[in-house]
């Protein structure tokens, strides 16, 4: 209970009468209270990375589920892992020349009111062939691809007689952004030919901050509210 004005500090140095605690006041909070997130059901970061298990349609390009969500509030710059294993797969038969797993990573970045879809921002290969050899080529099940970084397109050309050709630019490896959604689209084919090859791939992507500065960090608030996991509403 609050002790009102008596002519001295109450037990909490307050002297100005009021019933109330002081601007600044904190409870007691026990170790841990600092990292609310660990109590709460999801962490801010919980849609910042994901997996998908992944298996070919004959004929059709697969697509994946939403693998990143971020909605952070403000723009930041991001950094990216894109990643692909080989779960199972044929084997390549005699006389084909190539038997492979594409995986087209799309990109919806935003900011403010602007969103721009880049659909095959970047692509993930997994390719085995006979080789010209006697027998079948091992499909390479449990490799795995991933890469750090991009490359941009900075020109199309479509001039006939030669046929059409992306000339592409600098290698990126983060992006700017307040709202991001990433999805995969994987393609099986035999010989060059999307087909029946019953392949199965595991996808995954993970994105982070850049640079991770928090406003609230240099809020002057309590450690409870300052190390908060909704980082000033951001996630």
């Amino acid at each position: 209970m609050w002790r009102r004005y008596s002519g001295r500090g109450d037990d909490d140095g307050q002297v100005d009468g009021d019933a109330g605690p002081p601007a600044n006041f904190a409870s007691f909070q026990p170790i841990g209270a600092g990292q609310p997130w660990l109590r709460a059901p999801l962490p801010p970061w919980h849609l910042w990375g994901g997996s998908e298990v992944v298996s070919s349609i004959p004929g059709q390009t697969t697509g994946t589920t939403q693998l990143v969500k971020v909605a952070y509030r403000r723009p930041e710059s991001w950094r990216f892992l894109l990643y692909g294993k080989l779960i199972s797969a044929p084997d390549a038969p005699v006389g084909v020349t190539s038997v492979g797993v594409a995986m087209l990573f799309d990109l919806i970045v935003g900011i403010g009111r602007a969103a721009i879809k880049i659909e095959g921002f970047e692509r993930l290969d997994i390719f085995w062939s006979t080789g010209g050899g006697p027998g079948p080529t091992a499909a390479p099940i449990g490799q795995q691809v991933f890469v750090t970084s991009a490359q941009s397109i900075r020109q199309y050309q479509n001039i006939p007689p030669a046929v059409p050709n992306l000339i592409r630019g600098a290698e990126i490896s983060e992006f700017v952004a307040q709202d991001i959604q990433l999805s995969c689209r994987m393609i099986a084919t035999i010989g060059g030919f999307v087909t029946l090859v019953p392949a199965v791939v595991e996808i995954g992507a993970q994105m982070s901050p850049a640079t991770h500065i928090r406003p609230d960090w240099y809020l002057d608030m309590p450690g409870e509210a300052m190390f908060a996991g909704a980082e000033t509403e951001g996630r």
